[in-house]
């Protein structure tokens, strides 16, 4: 299978996998005969695009886009014990940016300036500085709070935490090339100090860019053995 910057190409995850997650949340848990560990570090790694098709045939397929399948609680199982701390968390956070995307996209056609205006947080996210919602406040017409409000009513996420989120993964995506710098990975999730992304990355994954980096080395070459 091609590799790129570490990550596999053309995954596909078992419906067995995602369907696990109808059972009690029990970590390390998971349907016998499946690679349960490439299927989980594929997971974190992949595009967010991809996971968010994936979450959400799944829960649409569910009928049920008021209920529990936007807890992430739902989906520890999918840890396998192999799994560090901090990959662990990773996995977490990620599942909340994720599903509050999922959750908005799936909400019932109501409050339609609303949804719109969070939809345009949601799809810029990546292209712009997004570190003051006060700015996207004015642009979009409506005050930061009343945004901010909106936000988090149809993610279920505030959108601060959503950001830091998304920039601590895009970080990841980068740093898993070993030879990337941390300063130039920082510059490259849109941080314009090492130091915020250093802070940012403690804070949700309880481990350092350069360390998680280490990690993520090693386990492409125990792949590659």
């Amino acid at each position: 299978m091609e590799r790129i910057d570490g990550l596999s190409s053309g995954v596909s995850w078992p419906i067995g996998w995602l369907a696990s997650i109808e059972g009690p949340a029990r970590p390390g848990e998971a349907p016998a005969g499946l690679d349960t560990e490439r299927m989980f570090m594929d997971w974190l790694l992949c595009p967010a695009e991809r996971k968010c098709t994936e979450l959400r045939d799944f829960i649409g397929s569910k009928g049920d886009c008021d209920g529990d399948w936007f807890d992430v609680a739902r989906y520890l199982n999918l840890i396998p014990e192999s799994a560090t701390e901090a990959e662990r968390r990773l996995f977490i956070c990620d599942m909340e940016a994720v599903l509050a995307i999922v959750r908005n996209e799936l909400a019932p056609e109501r409050q339609g300036r609303s949804r719109c205006r969070v939809e345009r947080l949601l799809t810029n996210a990546e292209a712009v500085d997004l570190s003051s919602l006060k700015v996207l406040s004015e642009g979009l017409g409506i005050s930061a709070a009343r945004l901010g409000a909106a936000f988090k009513a149809r993610t279920g996420l505030s959108f601060r935490r959503h950001l830091t989120i998304l920039r601590v993964r895009i970080a990841v995506k980068y740093l898993s090339n070993p030879l990337r710098s941390v300063k130039k990975v920082a510059s490259l999730a849109g941080y314009g100090d090492v130091s915020k992304l250093v802070r940012d990355f403690h804070d949700l994954l309880r481990t350092t860019p350069g360390e998680f980096q280490k990690t993520l080395a090693r386990r492409t070459a125990d792949d590659g053995a």
